[in-house]
């Protein structure tokens, strides 16, 4: 997919965050990162050249942990305005996508497909049936060319790399409604990307979506990039590509999570 995407790192509380990790995850780093994409149309290959025309807002809420004997990126949740974005992510690799009320406004207006430029001032909010989820206000500032894993490292190293869970089916039989482990990597090209600066964030307070308890204290550091991202399948780790979850630690996963996952 293409989007603009505005990102910030800010510091986990490592004991709420352990609860929604699934079986086998630890936490590789104590530093998680939130990013907010606003998503421009795109083609899927196997349609050809047919394009997909989605214009939405999406809230990626993502640490890093170590499954497998490999490090990834794991989604917590995502928070999206639009269905068929929701849909066609869950088709794809069972990412845990909510619909929401999400808004991202800049100023300077900065149309879609084109890189934000310095100085412009930015702020996004996200809620869902009246709860308050986060709000988030900054600057961006000087052009920068570091990678950002999960977002632009193009694969690089281990650190690229996500995990995922397809699973469709509530665990009435958890041994045959487990899901599967999915290991994909992304694909980035990086248009832009800058820096931000003077940047606020505040979360709610919901149980079904806890960002106040996972993380703490103010933003690490964040900035804005606008790119490109294509799904490859996993280049390391194809023999786990498809490996079932242990049907008993699924379910117990499940149960901790079903608020964040349903509600």
């Amino acid at each position: 997919n293409n989007a603009a995407t505005f990102w910030v790192h800010m510091k986990l509380n490592p004991e709420k965050v352990k609860a929604a990790l699934l079986p086998g995850m630890s936490l590789d780093s104590d530093v998680g990162i939130l990013f907010l994409q606003r998503c421009f149309p795109f083609t899927v290959p196997v349609l050809g050249d047919m394009p997909l025309p989605l214009i939405f807002e999406e809230l990626w809420v993502a640490v890093p942990v170590r499954s497998h004997n490999f490090s990834y990126m794991f989604p917590l949740v995502l928070l999206l305005n639009d269905d068929v974005g929701q849909m066609g992510g869950q088709d794809y690799g069972g990412l845990p996508k909510k619909l929401a009320n999400v808004t991202l406004e800049t100023s300077p207006e900065v149309p879609f497909g084109t890189a934000a430029g310095y100085g412009t001032r930015v702020s996004w909010s996200v809620s869902r049936h009246g709860r308050s989820i986060a709000n988030f206000t900054g600057r961006v500032t000087d052009e920068t060319t570091r990678p950002i894993p999960g977002l632009n490292d193009n694969a690089g190293d281990e650190g690229a790399r996500w995990a995922l869970l397809i699973g469709h089916q509530w665990p009435r039989s958890p041994n045959f409604d487990s899901p599967m482990y999915l290991f994909p990597r992304s694909v980035e090209t990086t248009k832009a990307q800058r820096a931000m600066t003077d940047m606020t964030i505040e979360f709610g307070t919901s149980l079904q979506e806890p960002l106040c308890d996972w993380f703490q204290g103010s933003p690490l550091e964040g900035g804005f990039v606008l790119l490109e991202r294509d799904w490859m399948p996993s280049i390391t780790n194809v023999q786990d590509e498809l490996r079932q979850v242990p049907g008993d630690e699924y379910v117990a996963w499940w149960k901790r999570n079903f608020q964040l996952l349903y509600m």
